[in-house]
């Protein structure tokens, strides 16, 4: 009944890893572990590289590229 409350570790709060869904053209094509705080190009530098992604881009115009940080990497291609 005396006892402190209890206190907490903020660092044990941060995850130390995201997930990064990738959609080609709207469509969600695979999601990734990644360290957190990775950058757009490591993202997209990885992700080409799997064959289940480059099947999709492979031959094909890469229009745009929108990356949410930890989060989404959308590709639109023609």
């Amino acid at each position: 009944m005396n006892a402190p409350w209890p206190t907490y570790e903020p660092a044990y709060l941060q995850a130390s890893t995201c997930t990064v869904a990738v959609q080609i053209n709207g469509k969600v094509r695979g999601s990734y572990e990644f360290v957190n705080g990775v950058t757009q190009e490591e993202v997209i530098e990885t992700v080409y590289d799997y064959p289940e992604i480059a099947k999709w881009i492979e031959g094909k115009e890469i229009v745009k590229e929108i990356y949410i940080p930890g989060k989404i990497l959308n590709v639109v291609v023609k």
